[in-house]
């Protein structure tokens, strides 16, 4: 049976037919494919982005942390080192002040004595000698008043410092002071 020249050329352009029909739809498929792969590839790229990123921020939050403990910590021995030599210091010149006190006193009493002398021995005493000793009782009343304020404040320090938590010494309040009048 052969097939005429009609039926062959109708065949032929069924084929062709359908193959036009059908190529945009498999090149379709195909393209479907291919972009459905292409984003599961893109989400797994951007998925292993994200858990990189992720481990980066978990990594500087940690150190951030650290770095803010161990801030903490330096901080906190400074401020301890520096009220020591605050603490130092302080009595070093109230030390000080007091030996000012002391000298100054005993520059009073002789002034005093040698006004007295000088009296007993029938001479006048200088002008410039009771400015002098006016001036002298007047510093070593500055002078005193000054102690007693550094020992108001101290005491008061030392009182919160005794109430604070963890405060492992107390000093003796009762102990009278240097410049304390008797």
């Amino acid at each position: 049976m052969a097939l005429s020249d009609a039926a062959v050329i109708a065949a032929i352009g069924a084929v062709v037919a359908l193959a036009s029909t059908l190529s945009p739809i498999i090149q379709s498929v195909i393209s479907s494919r291919q972009r459905r792969k292409e984003k599961a590839e893109d989400y797994a790229r951007q998925d292993a982005v994200a858990a990189q990123a992720a481990q980066a921020a978990r990594l500087l939050l940690e150190s951030n942390e650290r770095v803010s403990r161990q801030a903490a910590e330096i901080a906190e021995a400074a401020q301890g080192k520096m009220e020591q030599i605050h603490t130092l210091v302080n009595s070093k010149l109230t030390e000080e002040m007091e030996r000012g006190l002391i000298a100054l006193e005993a520059q009073v009493v002789l002034l005093e004595r040698v006004m007295q002398l000088n009296i007993a021995a029938g001479k006048e005493t200088q002008e410039a000698d009771h400015i002098t000793l006016a001036n002298l009782k007047r510093t070593v009343a500055d002078l005193r008043h000054s102690l007693m304020e550094r020992a108001v404040v101290t005491d008061g320090a030392t009182k919160q410092l005794e109430e604070s938590p963890g405060a492992g010494w107390k000093r003796d309040l009762s102990m009278p002071r240097k410049w304390d009048k008797p």
